[in-house]
């Protein structure tokens, strides 16, 4: 399975190069962080620039587990992430970030590295901007005894996730930008009942509607999520409200996914929108030039 998906990405990119002309001209900033809600973007950072990432995730808004008693979501945490990315050059970065996670395997330290193949151009250019992802993350947690449980992970190699990403993205206009994700995911020890390889594809949309606002949008279909484990996972669906204020940018984000990074929500989300199993999360992300 991870050969054939691999195989479709580098046709993705090869069907991305053939449309691109060689003449300079000058590139679309299609999203305006690294990321859109969960998501990576095609965005990569400007050389010898650090972002640091703070996201949070709170509990149910509504539903069983939401509601007035917890303060709808916000007396409860669901995820946090502490991350820091750095710009090698102009198209590569690379990043490091720990999360409290919310899956079956929590304690989370991921690293990735970012390669931008393509970048949009204004006139005549690449008609799009093509970027390539890849992610590993291992959890520190303490190992369950429970041999059919995918948190029984008494060994190193039981404890690493792998993420192959490829985004295709264009801007439309001044205002309005759409990606492309396809995925593939690999963990190496999984419940039993459940797959250790798992393939997605995401789409994300952003609308800037002024200087400082945009709203963004994005979803993750999963294949065979109605299947694992007697269907109880779902696909992520995202809102979110961006806000740039110079120095920063905040985003709030309404999602049905409890794990923040693909390592978290790609694998282990099963609220439902339906069922008011939604919740209310921020990022705020700091760039500094070193």
């Amino acid at each position: 399975m991870r050969k054939s998906f691999l195989t479709g990405l580098l046709t993705s990119l090869t069907l991305s190069l053939a449309l691109a002309q060689s003449s300079k001209v000058a590139p679309f900033t299609t999203f305006s962080t690294t990321r859109n809600i969960n998501s990576q973007s095609v965005e990569t950072l400007k050389k010898k620039n650090l972002d640091f990432r703070v996201t949070h995730r709170f509990g149910d808004i509504s539903g069983s587990d939401g509601g007035f008693h917890n303060w709808w979501g916000l007396d409860n945490s669901s995820d946090i992430r502490i991350a820091f990315e750095y710009g090698l050059s102009d198209n590569l970065m690379i990043g490091l970030g720990r999360s409290k996670g919310s899956g079956t395997v929590v304690e989370i330290i991921d690293g990735f590295i970012k390669y931008r193949v393509l970048t949009q151009g204004n006139e005549g250019g690449s008609p799009v901007s093509v970027t390539f992802v890849e992610t590993s993350s291992a959890t520190a947690m303490k190992a369950s005894t429970d041999l059919a449980s995918g948190a029984n992970v008494d060994n190193f190699t039981k404890r690493l996730t792998y993420t192959s990403e490829l985004l295709i993205a264009r801007k439309f206009g001044s205002r309005f930008s759409a990606q492309l994700m396809p995925l593939f995911q690999h963990r190496n020890f999984v419940s039993s009942n459940d797959e250790n390889n798992l393939l997605a594809v995401g789409f994300a949309g952003r609308m800037k509607m002024t200087k400082v606002f945009a709203l963004s949008a994005e979803y993750f279909l999963v294949a065979g999520n109605d299947t694992r484990s007697g269907g109880v996972f779902s696909n992520p669906l995202s809102f979110g409200l961006e806000m740039d204020l110079g120095g920063h940018v905040f985003q709030i984000d309404l999602t049905n996914a409890k794990g923040i990074g693909e390592n978290q929500f790609i694998p282990y989300t099963g609220s439902l929108w339906r069922d008011g199993q939604y919740r209310l999360g921020f990022t705020i992300s700091r760039p500094f030039k070193l």
